[in-house]
């Protein structure tokens, strides 16, 4: 059930990420200003954290077993 959860929690901060990195770039519907991108970056850099995180549980639990 744990792997389940951290697949789960995995693609959501994926999407998180591309969602992040598309209002980073701008030009679409939803944008930061220039002077955002250091919130853009602590914004990106915790969901590359949590997909990594999560990512460790799912190898992690695999050996658990």
């Amino acid at each position: 059930m744990t792997t389940i959860y951290a697949g789960c929690g995995a693609l959501l901060f994926t999407l998180f990420l591309a969602y992040d990195t598309q209002m980073l770039m701008g030009g679409k519907k939803h944008e930061l200003s220039p002077e955002e991108h250091v919130f853009a970056a602590m914004q990106i850099y915790l969901d590359i954290v949590y997909i990594f995180m999560f990512l460790l549980t799912i190898l992690g639990s695999g050996r658990s077993n």
